[in-house]
């Protein structure tokens, strides 16, 4: 194989994996957002009513083997929550950050307008006394003239 080959496999691949990570993090996010609205408050009831049921019958029933079992299943429980809780609180971050840099841009845009005059037709020079003078008469001005002869 030449290096043009060589050059192109390459790039073909980078492609091949950008596009794999593309479609992962779509995955993912769908995931987070169907898993968010998943738990409605009776299903969290529902959840924590069945957890405790079984903690409760494993951990008196079976005696000291059967504890460390369900110290075990709890402390399980408790990560994997503080994971979806450090998830969670990772995503407001990136909204609150996203805000903030829409909120920065739109200030940004409001100074640019509001250091810029608006576009509309230029304001004439006052005149002097000479000029107001020598100009023509208006038509309304002209009739009056007459009118008064």
């Amino acid at each position: 194989m030449n290096f043009e080959q060589l050059r192109h496999r390459v790039e073909r691949a980078e492609r091949l994996v950008q596009g794999r990570a593309d479609d992962t993090q779509v995955h993912w996010n769908t995931l987070r957002r169907v898993w968010r609205e998943g738990w409605t408050a009776p299903r969290i009831v529902i959840a924590g009513l069945i957890s405790g049921f079984v903690a409760g019958k494993l951990e008196p029933a079976k005696g000291r083997a059967m504890a460390g079992q369900a110290t075990r299943w709890v402390q399980m429980f408790s990560a994997v929550s503080g994971m979806f809780s450090a998830m969670q609180a990772q995503a407001a971050s990136d909204d609150a950050e996203r805000a903030g840099d829409e909120a920065e841009r739109a200030a940004d845009h409001a100074e640019v307008a509001a250091t810029t005059p608006p576009p509309g037709p230029a304001r004439p020079a006052p005149r002097t006394a000479v000029e107001e003078e020598a100009r023509a008469p208006r038509p309304a001005e002209a009739a009056t003239e007459i009118s008064e002869r």
